[in-house]
C-alpha cells in the first residue's frame, strides 16, 4: 500500500540520519578523544543532553568507551576505525 511505502521510505530516511549522526561523533572522537560534550555539541550543532544520550547509545553499541575520569579523560573507539573518508 502507499501508507506503508511512505512508512518505509521515513524509516529508512531516519536510519541513515542515525548512521550519519553516529558517523559525525566517531569522527570527532577519533580526530579529538579528549572533546568534551559541550565540545562536541558545538561542533554538530545540538544540544550537550543530545550529546549525553548519544555517547550513551554509543557505548551501549560497544563502539566507544571512557578511558579515565569524566574530566581529563578521553574517549576510544573500540570497535570501529574511521579511516580513508572523504575531506
Amino acid at each position: 500500500s502507499i501508507f506503508m511505502k511512505q512508512l518505509y521510505d521515513s524509516f529508512a530516511k531516519i536510519r541513515v540520519f542515525i548512521f550519519c549522526i553516529n558517523g559525525f561523533f566517531l569522527i570527532i572522537i577519533e580526530e579529538t578523544p579528549h572533546a568534551s560534550r559541550k565540545d562536541i555539541a558545538e561542533r554538530i550543532g545540538i544540544s550537550e543532553d543530545g550529546v549525553k544520550k548519544q555517547l550513551a547509545n554509543l557505548k551501549r553499541m560497544g563502539l566507544i568507551e571512557r578511558v579515565g575520569a569524566a574530566r581529563g579523560g578521553y574517549w576510544k573507539i573500540i570497535q570501529v576505525r574511521v579511516r580513508n573518508r572523504m575531506k
